[in-house]
Formats: structure tokens, sequence, C-alpha cells
């Protein structure tokens, strides 16, 4: 008679095995550092169309439902759809906020390209020929400024000159050869291209296909968890995606807005290069908090090396164009989309932007946010178990009786640290 393995042991020869291959696929791993992150590198290039199309639809989706509610009254008064029994007032209207949000995408982009792009390279390019003549001018500035002071302009002019030196290097070396690069080498504009279509093809059917998508997640959510667990896990998905779409939509208006009002108040003080530092500001202003600071310093550097007087008033009017942003526009666009103070504002960009560079920059507050959210009902669950509210005055809680479960508060005349 056969001897019968006692489950026990069965199941921990399955966990040996199962650890002793783990130990072994790290080894490998490790072994061949560079091998696998070439190969996780090619993977992520060659599955970027499928990244860029799951954005363009998050993007393009508030763009959609709008034209989307603006169809759907008409197509429901239609008597074709009401005899139809393939088509329905709502497949047309999503058809309809489809088109029409791809035809604002594609206008956007266009215009991006067609109106940005060639005055921002000129810019660029000129500022890379005329640098000599630039540096001489500021010398002259600076000599006839500090002219009572030979020290103090001999420093000057050394800490610059370095400058200069650093930033003609940067230009020759790095800077225009990849910029001729991308306008001109023809593989590399056309795989940016063909990536771009093809993100949008992606979000085309991502977009037509959201409801039955939106019905999979739930099923499998279901299918997966307890119906209570279930639940959470629905409302934590519902929350990420209000502050997420909130946020990155509304800084996206805001940032386009201060770019242009920039754009315009440059242009009145005629400053030099008005595009490419509203574009500058713009872009950068989608970062929150560092973002005014990351756009300022180079803007103020191109215009100093022009006009050293007219880069003072630029800093002067960038401060002025953010606290308007910061505590008007930003504050009547944004609301309050992510509920974190400006301390955790500062951590979380600076955690998320070491772990994922630029993008983490932009992320990382409303990542935080939701973060957040969990943590604080995690901590109302665990305060609920014991019995305690968690509205208790717990900034001028003394102590909490362990068998009553009384709240005392501190003696307001009594001394305290």
């Amino acid at each position: 008679m056969k001897e019968r393995i006692e489950p026990k042991y069965l199941r921990l020869g399955i966990m040996l095995f199962c650890l002793f291959v783990a130990c072994a696929v790290v080894l490998v791993i490790l072994l061949n550092l560079s091998t696998v992150r070439e190969t996780i590198d090619g993977f992520l290039s060659s599955i970027s169309p499928l990244f860029y199309g799951l954005i363009f639809a998050y993007l393009l989706n508030p763009v959609m439902k709008r034209f989307e509610s603006w169809a759907f009254p008409l197509f429901n008064k239609l008597n074709f759809f009401k005899t139809s029994k393939k088509a329905s007032p709502e497949k047309a209207a999503r058809a309809v906020g489809i088109v029409f949000s791809l035809l604002t995408a594609v206008i956007i982009i266009y215009a991006l390209f067609a109106m940005i792009l060639p005055q921002l390279g000129e810019s660029l390019v000129s500022i890379a020929s005329n640098l000599s003549t630039y540096y001489s001018n500021f010398q002259t500035w600076a000599t006839n400024l500090f002219a009572d002071s030979p020290e103090l302009t001999s420093l000057v002019n050394d800490v610059f000159s370095r400058l200069y030196e650093t930033f003609k290097d940067w230009l020759s070396n790095d800077f225009l050869p990849v910029f001729t690069s991308l306008t001109t080498g023809v593989f590399g504009f056309v795989g940016g291209v063909l990536d771009i279509i093809i993100g949008l093809i992606v979000s085309v059917y991502v977009l037509a296909s959201k409801n039955l998508f939106q019905a999979q997640s739930k099923k499998m959510i279901y299918a997966l968890f307890k119906v209570e667990r279930a639940n959470a896990v629905i409302d934590v998905l519902r929350y990420t995606n209000k502050v997420f779409g909130q946020f990155i939509i509304g800084k996206i208006i805001d940032s386009a807005i201060i770019g242009v009002l920039c754009f315009i108040c440059v242009s009145l003080l005629k400053m030099p290069f008005p595009l490419l530092v509203s574009i500058v500001v713009g872009v950068t202003n989608v970062i929150p908090f560092f973002g005014p600071f990351l756009g300022a310093i180079p803007c103020t550097f191109f215009i100093l090396v022009v006009d050293p007087v007219k880069a003072l008033y630029f800093v002067i009017f960038i401060f002025i164009l953010q606290q308007f942003d910061g505590n008007i526009l930003g504050p009547k666009i944004l609301g309050n989309a992510t509920g974190v103070s400006g301390f955790w504002v500062v951590i979380s960009i600076l955690v998320f932007s070491a772990l994922f560079g630029v993008a983490g920059m932009i992320i990382g507050v409303p990542s935080f946010a939701v973060i957040s959210m969990l943590i604080s009902r995690k901590i109302t669950s665990s305060l609920n178990k014991k019995g305690i509210d968690d509205e208790t005055d717990f900034e001028n809680l003394d102590n909490i009786d362990p068998d009553t479960l009384k709240v005392k508060l501190i003696d307001p005349n009594s001394q305290s640290d």
C-alpha cells in the first residue's frame, strides 16, 4: 500500500520550490540587469501607442461627453431611431461625441505644430547664433552698473562668463544636435507621428467601448472581492477618477490661460522671445508649486542675455502673474480638487518626482490626495472599531479614559509645552 504524503509536507514542498524558483529568477535578473532593462524599455516603447491612446481617451472623455449631451436630445426626437432595431440615440450621440472630440484634438495638435513649433525653433536658433553679442552687451551693462566697484564687476563678469561657456557648450553639443535631429530626422519624426495616430485610433475604441469596459471592470471586481470590499474598491476608483480628472483637466486649462496672459503682457512690455517665454511659463505651470520657479529660471536667463533690466522686470511680472494664478485663477478653475495642504503638496511632488521624474511632479498631488483619503478612511474605521468618535477635538485632547472612553480635554489654564 502506497504511503500518502501529508498535506502539510506537500504545501511545504510547493512553497520551497516556489521560493527556489523566485530566487533563481531574481539571480538571473541581477546577472543580466542591462539586458533586462533593454528588454523592458523595448517592450514599453512598443506599447507606447497604447499609453498614448489611454491618455488621449482620458483627456478627450469630458469633451466627448459634452458633445454627446448636446447631440442626444436631437437624435432622441428622430423617428428613425424609434423604428430601427440596431441604431439607437445613445450610439449616434456617442459617435458624434467621438468625432467632434477628435476634431478638437486634431485642431489643437495642428495649431501647436504649425504655429508654435517653427517660431519656437527660430527663437532658440536666434539665441544660439547671437549669444556672443548678448554676452558682450551684458558685459558692457555690468561694467557701467558697477563702475565704482571693480571687484564686484570682476566677480559678476567671472560668474556670467562661466555660465556663458556652460550654456554655449550645451547649445552646441547637446541641444542643437538633438533639436536638429528632431526636426529633420525623418524616421524619428515619422515614428512619433505614427505613435500619435495609433494612439488616437486606440482612443476611439476606448471611448466607443467605455461603457462596456466599465461594466466588465465592475463585474471582475465583484467576482474577486466580497460585496462590501467591492463597493469600497469602486468608491475609491470613482474618487480617484474625480480627483485626477478635475486636477489634470483644470491644470491644463489654467496653464493655457496663464500662457496666453504671459504672451500678451510680455509682448506689450516688448520683451525678447515672447512666444518662447510664454510657452515655457505655460508648460511648466502644469507642475504645482515648483512649476513657476522652473519656468521663470530659464526664461529670466534668456531675457538677461539680451536686456538685464527687462530681466528684472520679467521676474517682477512673473511674481505678480503667479500670485494671480495661485490666489485667484487657480482656485476658480480647480476649486478644492485635491484638498491637500501646501506642506503635503511639496512632499508629494518631491517624492513622486524622485520616483517618476517630470511625470511624477504632475501626478504627485492627485496621487497623494487619493493615498491621503485611503489613510484617512483607515484611521476613521480603526477609531470607530474602538468606539472613539473621529470628530473628537484631538488638537486639545489630553487623554481618553480606557474604560468609559470619556474624552478629557487640556485645561486651558494649565501650562503646556
